[in-house]
């Protein structure tokens, strides 16, 4: 390695915290972070058979996914069943929740926080409960956001 170069450690996948304001529920086994994608308008110009423009047009968002074992709390299902009802009265900013993903180091301290802005359930998926199988419970919890941020 040249004396320039400066070693990064990669941040370990396992290392993370949730944070949901106004939700007590910090126990997550998965959370799959969203992607996000360029939309893009193709340009066909005229004579110029070699390529396509492609002209950015706006940025798609996905969502955020929490996987979670079932406990006693039935916060995240509340949350979702709210959104459901200010739905219905038209009225979501009441039930929108700021969410951080802390990545931790193997010390833990904070490497980054993933921060997600108004952010509401959109789907919430029950467990698969069969009797002859010996797995957790798990959830699943699908969040929209209006904005998405990295400190």
């Amino acid at each position: 390695m040249p004396a320039t170069a400066q070693r990064y450690d990669a941040t370990l996948n396992f290392l993370y915290r949730i944070e949901i304001e106004g939700v007590n529920h910090a126990v997550f086994s998965e959370c799959k972070l969203p992607s996000f994608q360029v939309e893009t308008l193709e340009i066909k110009e005229g004579g110029q058979n070699n390529f396509t423009h492609q002209l950015p047009v706006r940025v798609k968002a996905g969502s955020i996914t929490l996987k979670y074992g079932i406990t006693k709390s039935d916060a995240l299902l509340k949350w979702y069943l709210d959104v459901l009802k200010a739905l219905l009265k038209g009225n979501l900013q009441q039930v929108t929740r700021n969410v951080n993903v802390v990545l931790l180091s193997i010390d833990h301290k904070t490497m980054s926080t993933f921060s997600l802005e108004s952010a509401y359930p959109k789907k919430w998926s029950g467990p698969t409960l069969k009797a002859d199988d010996k797995a957790v419970a798990i959830e699943e919890l699908e969040l929209a956001f209006t904005n998405f941020s990295v400190q």
